[in-house]
């Protein structure tokens, strides 16, 4: 692997340190429904993080997920696939590489956790609901976006939304992990 590829490397398990610090954001999710007079069903944490550490798990997250960065997981994952001769680390690779993309349910319709969102007939996928947190509540606030968070909050299915959102986090970090753990320590070790 060439200098290039492996300062990348560096720079993707520098980022994955960021996101692993912050232990709090990688707690058990608990929650319940309850039905309340007046309001309805609404969705009840008894377990999360706090806002502080979803906001800081979001920074540290974003960079795996924008297309445009260096730490942008599929452009990781292409470059290891490219430059491995290694068959059983390119597999580990392939296979955290499709987890992320039934996770975001990117090539196959299926509720990731067994709960479907709907919006009247429309489903809201995994990465549509990502995405719709995360720049209709924490980043470069879309109105269309808020607008469907407003929608959201007529029913329970906010709770539930932001329950979804908060899960599919934890799944994509412990992919990021593993992608590091599995792959990268053993490129960068033997470097």
């Amino acid at each position: 692997m060439d200098q290039a590829s492996i300062k990348a490397l560096k720079l993707f398990k520098k980022q994955v340190n960021k996101l692993r610090s912050n232990q709090d954001f990688f707690k058990n999710l608990s929650w319940s429904l309850e039905y309340r007079q007046g309001r309805g069903v609404v969705t009840r944490f008894t377990s999360r993080p706090d806002d502080k550490s979803i906001k800081s798990a979001l920074i540290d997250l974003r960079p795996f997920l924008l297309e445009g960065e260096p730490t942008n997981f599929y452009r990781v994952c292409n470059l290891l696939y490219r430059n491995l001769s290694n068959q059983q680390l390119k597999e580990k690779v392939k296979k955290a590489r499709k987890g992320w993309s039934v996770i975001l349910e990117r090539k196959r319709k299926g509720p990731v956790g067994g709960i479907r969102l709907k919006i009247g007939p429309k489903d809201i996928l995994s990465e549509e609901n990502l995405n719709t947190w995360l720049y209709g509540e924490y980043f470069h606030l879309e109105q269309d976006k808020i607008k469907v968070l407003e929608q959201m909050n007529l029913t329970p299915m906010k709770g539930l939304s932001f329950l979804l959102f908060l899960d599919l986090l934890q799944r994509l970090s412990v992919l990021v992990f593993y992608l590091e753990k599995q792959v990268i320590d053993n490129i960068l070790n033997e470097s």
